[in-house]
């Protein structure tokens, strides 16, 4: 009964936000276009997003990639009610919906007409980590044999060269309980990318047992699906 009952609050919030959302990297760039056009490169909004940008554009480069993945999945949103729910625990000055909040309060000092533009790109980006959010919970299950599975969405905005790119990561973790002191783990990662002219690209690792990972790739196009074959 509960089970149900969270699933249609989840449903009823995410008819709100999904026609409203844009992943991450778009309202990044979006937000940035929208800071040049008006002219505020030495403004208090040009600091707060490039803050955002630095601190959540996910760098190639080696050693820097899993620092960014986990400063998304940790700042990113995903936790943000719960930490506050906490009397424990504090808001790390550069989360990034602290950073959002601070920078509507920015936004109240503009035009009209860029006021109102901000204001609909924070509320997309919003958006997106409420979905991510919603389906992380939604997610969050106990099977009838025992088992639990938990599950984490985020976007990443991955920098490529002078650009960001959004990469939406999937992460899941399967538990199956074996006896009172042991389980079985099975750790799940999915991206989904969205190339432009090779089409969209889906790849999962899995990781068994022992350290052993599989890898699969979904392609849209299969031109891209055997240029992947041949590497």
């Amino acid at each position: 009964t509960q089970n149900q009952s969270l699933d249609r609050h989840i449903s009823e919030a995410l008819r709100y936000v999904l026609p409203a959302q844009q992943p991450v990297a778009d309202a990044l760039v979006k937000l940035q276009q929208l800071n040049t056009n008006i002219g505020a490169d030495k403004s208090p909004i040009n600091s707060i997003l490039s803050s955002l940008i630095n601190l959540f554009g996910v760098k190639t480069a080696p050693g820097e990639t899993q620092t960014g993945i986990q400063q998304n999945l940790l700042n990113g949103g995903l936790f943000t009610e719960r930490n506050l729910a906490s009397p424990h625990n504090q808001i790390p000055s550069g989360e990034m919906k602290k950073q959002l909040s601070q920078l509507l309060q920015q936004a109240d000092k503009l035009p009209e007409q860029p006021r109102q533009q901000l204001h609909e790109l924070v509320k997309g980006l919003l958006s997106r980590v409420t979905s991510n959010q919603l389906e992380s919970i939604q997610n969050t299950r106990v099977s009838s044999d025992g088992g639990l599975e938990r599950f984490f969405a985020l976007d990443l905005p991955v920098r490529n060269g002078e650009q960001l790119d959004n990469v939406e990561l999937k992460i899941s973790e399967h538990r199956n309980q074996l006896s009172e002191s042991e389980w079985q783990q099975l750790w799940r990662v999915r991206l989904h990318f969205d190339l432009q002219e090779q089409g969209s690209v889906d790849a999962e690792l899995i990781l068994e047992e022992e350290h052993q990972i599989t890898a699969h790739f979904w392609c849209s196009s299969s031109q891209t699906a055997g240029e992947l074959s041949e590497k």
